[in-house]
């Protein structure tokens, strides 16, 4: 199996408004080519097209991708899932395909249910998690949380941490590429910053 690359297909962004009252803001979406590829956020459902043109830029289609991941469940992460009916879907530490769940603890590297496991979630994120705002705190994308924390295994070279942040239930890509190094896709790396 040959070292994965990492692709960004469409670059994500976050406007305030002039009002500021409402912003203007998408995800970035990008494809880990493999095999198996994968694709990680996929934009609102207003952007199949540019998510379709980014795959065929790259020589593939939807059929193609083995694993669609958003990083979280909010709708600039997860609006083109439906496009990848032949992926398994993994929504923030919610591993499905078509009406079968996999009971992945990326907690504590057991196997529990689901509802235990966001309750327990919000409880560890709330004592572990800090301001993101000091450097000393990246390798926090580097790493799960926790060093108990199981990742989901996507590839020889790929797997999915939890990182809780932004979300309880956020979780990063960590790709081990030969040409570009150890390369982390986070859905959010950043947090709401008043100015």
């Amino acid at each position: 199996m040959s070292a994965p690359k990492v692709h960004v297909l469409v670059d994500g962004y976050s406007v305030l408004e002039g009002d500021g009252k409402s912003m203007r803001a998408n995800c970035t979406c990008s494809v880990v080519e493999g095999p198996p590829h994968i694709i990680v956020d996929t934009m609102t459902a207003w952007d199949a097209e540019k998510v379709l043109q980014g795959l065929s830029s790259l020589g593939l289609q939807p059929e193609d991708i083995s694993y669609a991941v958003a990083t979280h469940g909010h709708c600039d992460h997860v609006g083109n899932l439906n496009l990848f009916q032949a992926a398994t879907h993994v929504v923030g530490t919610c591993v499905s395909r078509r009406d079968v769940f996999t009971l992945h603890d990326f907690d504590s590297g057991g196997t529990v249910f689901p509802l235990f496991h966001v309750l327990q979630s919000r409880q560890t994120m709330q004592q572990s998690v800090a301001p993101v705002a000091n450097p000393a705190l990246l390798p926090w994308f580097v790493t799960p949380l926790r060093p108990s924390a199981e990742p989901y295994k996507l590839s020889e070279f790929v797997d999915v941490i939890a990182t809780p942040g932004h979300t309880s239930e956020d979780v990063s890509v960590r790709v081990r590429s030969r040409h570009q190094g150890l390369v982390i896709i986070a859905g959010t790396a950043c947090g709401t910053v008043a100015v």
